[in-house]
């Protein structure tokens, strides 16, 4: 799989103008870089009946910041999207720059319902990052959110902490994922404090959030 063979993809995608879903696959595909992620948004911001979108770039060291923000300067325009999910395990070129680049094209997707987005083990990632996109999902009325930022050691219980706060307001929510395993500088109080926090909101049916092997929990 090479940068041409997502010019490829993007083309047929221009070709079908109707898809209203995408799901792509790229984990551990070392010969792809930014020229081919930015490729691939091409055909994408051509599309204007696109309901959900799903990609995955894991374990790429070729994608960084300015990839991100080349991609998502297309997907933006598409403005149909109601679920999106954005997967860039262990990439390890990847920031917090990435994310406000991120952050910047999310916020114009009004429609957008469903998010899930996945970052564990970039480790070049801060809490700065992460506040990032606590002020974009505080924006939404979103009913579905994943978050996992697993690995990120330089996220602290400050960040944790208003996370907990933006997601108690966020009346809108039924589902919630978060995964912090071995983020190391997170305390068990700020993990005790989420968990009794989002426990006790009864219009969220389904809870789960792992910090830890020892603070796994269902809700």
């Amino acid at each position: 799989m090479t940068d041409a063979s997502l010019l490829n993809i993007s083309e047929n995608i221009k070709r079908n103008p109707s898809l209203a879903l995408i799901g792509l696959w790229f984990d551990d595909c070392k010969n792809l870089t930014n020229t081919g992620l930015k490729h691939l948004s091409e055909g994408l911001s051509s599309l204007q009946l696109l309901k959900t979108f799903y990609l995955t770039f894991q374990r790429n060291d070729n994608i960084t910041d300015q990839g991100i923000k080349d991609f998502m300067k297309n997907l933006e325009i598409v403005s149909s999207l109601q679920a999106v999910e954005l997967s860039f395990k262990k990439c390890s070129q990847i920031t917090d720059i990435g994310l406000k680049y991120m952050g910047q094209s999310l916020i114009k997707l009004i429609p957008l319902e469903s998010l899930y987005l996945y970052f564990n083990g970039c480790k070049e990632i801060t809490s700065e990052g992460l506040h990032t996109i606590i002020q974009v999902i505080e924006k939404f009325a979103l009913k579905n959110i994943t978050l996992n930022f697993s690995e990120c050691n330089q996220i602290t219980d400050i960040a944790l902490d208003n996370l907990t706060s933006v997601l108690k307001g966020m009346t809108s929510l039924t589902t919630i994922f978060l995964y912090f395993e071995n983020c190391d500088q997170l305390s068990k109080q700020v993990c005790d404090n989420m968990k009794k926090t989002l426990q006790e909101i009864s219009y969220i049916k389904v809870v789960y959030i792992s910090l830890s092997d020892k603070y796994s929990f269902w809700g």
